[in-house]
């Protein structure tokens, strides 16, 4: 139910929903029950800046108990101290492996502000439909939290990821690289790779590139 280390190769503590004290209680004893855990960043002032990349790396769990998935994980950004919210993640899927996840806060405002939040809640609630007490595992838990801030450059072009002011097959080979995991994108990089500003590095980007260059 809970990862038996930290994500960071060196460090000894993230984020955790809960632990039990006892190294023989049963999964049920310490998980999220009858409500939400929410995990609160501070207020992030990013208005000096032109853009910002999230980044996080989960676990999650809760596809077990008497009502197995069910219930939501939730990660909201907040660009006036939590007055209103924007939702990066609401899924139900279980990984029980630490997951990375990465989001450019320009999809969600044009504008970055001195009142950035972010939040992150584990939920075991009553659901209609749920069978027996309405309860199921829930175990989450965050670490390595990154938050990378870029301003713009005029001279950028959308797509030349070797900044050579071309777009052309060299690109292509970047971002597919990119894509199976073979290559690491700086934040320019990662922002003009979004090509069509979907919030995510895939495929269509790489069709996106290819009409550009074609076309």
């Amino acid at each position: 139910m809970q990862p038996d280390t930290d994500h960071t190769e060196i460090g000894n503590y993230c984020f955790l929903t809960a632990n039990p004290t006892d190294v023989n209680a049963g999964s049920g004893s310490n998980d999220v029950d009858g409500g939400k855990t929410t995990l609160l960043s501070p207020v992030i002032n990013l208005s000096g800046y032109d853009g910002a990349i999230v980044s996080y790396w989960k676990w999650y769990t809760n596809n077990q108990g008497n009502n197995p998935g069910t219930d939501y994980w939730s990660v909201d950004v907040s660009f006036d101290a939590g007055i209103s919210w924007l939702n990066l993640e609401y899924s139900n899927e279980t990984n029980t492996f630490w997951d990375k996840k990465q989001f450019i806060l320009n999809d969600f405002s044009e504008t970055m502000t001195d009142q950035v939040q972010f939040r992150f809640i584990a939920e075991d609630i009553y659901n209609e439909g749920d069978n027996g007490s309405g309860g199921s595992l829930i175990e989450a838990a965050i670490d390595d939290f990154t938050l990378e801030v870029f301003t713009n450059q005029n001279d950028l072009i959308l797509g030349d990821l070797n900044y050579d002011y071309t777009l052309d097959v060299i690109d292509i080979v970047l971002l597919v690289s990119y894509i199976i995991g073979e290559g690491d994108f700086d934040l320019n990089q990662l922002f003009l790779a979004d090509l069509n500003s979907d919030q995510e590095i895939n495929v269509l980007d790489i069709v996106t590139l290819v009409n550009l260059i074609l076309f």
